[in-house]
């Protein structure tokens, strides 16, 4: 793919800025290095996802004397970073040897266990609106409202939304919890910390509980079946847990939306190593605007199995 530069690929260039960011490190690189690669970007490169990671996760840096070279031009904070506005984020240190070899299978099944099982719920379900017609407020901007419609249109077992930094965390949610009152549907509101649930109880969600008291709590678990679970944060949801949510919902006949803020690569609050962010990736999305740049138009895709768009800017 590139002349110095090697990377696990499904065959094709990735995606901007990725593309972009890699033919930098690669011309500054005087002989071969190969990066071992696993996450997110990974799982956009094999399912051919239109979904773009702020990261890339690396477990290998071969050969050892080039590290110093990549990281310093492409980890966090380095030139190639503060130009493309992702980076490398190196992980090899604590994956080498048995530790590589157990984990790196296992995470990798998980990622594509939690796609399999999203995608198998696609148009499986009556809408989440049931039809019904809902005005929402005129608080919302355009794409907000959009994306409240999208979500109550969906006949996917797991649908999920997604906003940028600065564009208004609660304003959608709230909007939607109201057009799914209206439509007799009950809700619960799942996030990954108990400052999270906080928040979401200010705002009206007033069941609301972490992820991992629902999965460890038998009665919380009594409680969601059939209801729709917003999982707020959901990129931020432990691969494991991911999984396990995945499972009880679908066991329990549970609906899944997914909110999610998303973060600059300098913000604090990025995706883990061993996220959810495949199962997110593996959901129906919706692309309507960003960030004051205006609409633009919608479109689907189809990748991983399932019909895909992006939506942005709205949450």
């Amino acid at each position: 793919m590139f002349s110095n530069i090697s990377i696990m690929s499904s065959g094709k260039r990735p995606p901007e800025p990725w593309d972009s960011f890699l033919k930098d490190l690669d011309s500054a690189m005087s002989a071969p290095v190969r990066l071992g690669c696993i996450g997110g970007f990974v799982v956009t490169q094999l399912y051919g996802l239109d979904r773009n990671t702020a990261d890339m996760d690396v477990i290998e840096l071969a050969p050892r004397e080039a590290a110093d070279t990549v990281l310093t031009f492409a980890s966090r904070g380095g030139p190639l970073s503060r130009k493309h506005l992702v980076y490398i984020r190196n992980h090899s240190a604590g994956w080498r040897g048995t530790a590589m070899k157990s984990r790196l299978p296992e995470s990798l099944r998980r990622e594509r266990d939690m796609i399999d099982r999203v995608n198998q719920g696609i148009g499986r379900c009556d809408k989440l609106g049931r039809g019904e017609a809902f005005i929402a407020s005129d608080r919302l901007r355009p794409e907000q409202k959009g994306a409240v419609g999208f979500v109550l249109g969906s006949r996917d077992r797991v649908v999920a939304i997604s906003g940028a930094a600065g564009t208004g965390k609660t304003a959608t949610p709230q909007e939607l919890r109201r057009g799914l009152a209206e439509a007799g549907r009950e809700v619960v509101a799942i996030a990954p910390t108990m400052s999270a649930v906080e928040e979401l109880q200010k705002v009206g969600f007033g069941y609301a509980m972490t992820v991992a008291r629902l999965l460890q709590d038998p009665a919380g678990q009594q409680q969601v079946r059939r209801k729709v679970l917003i999982l707020d944060e959901a990129r931020m949801v432990s691969g494991r847990q991911m999984a396990e949510f995945l499972r009880l919902a679908e066991l329990n006949d549970a609906r899944v939306v997914f909110t999610d803020r998303g973060a600059a690569p300098d913000a604090e609050r990025l995706p883990r190593r061993d996220s959810g962010a495949a199962a997110c990736a593996g959901a129906r999305f919706r692309e309507a605007g960003c960030d004051g740049l205006g609409p633009r138009s919608n479109d689907s895709r189809t990748c991983a199995g399932s019909r895909s768009g992006v939506w942005r800017g709205a949450v």
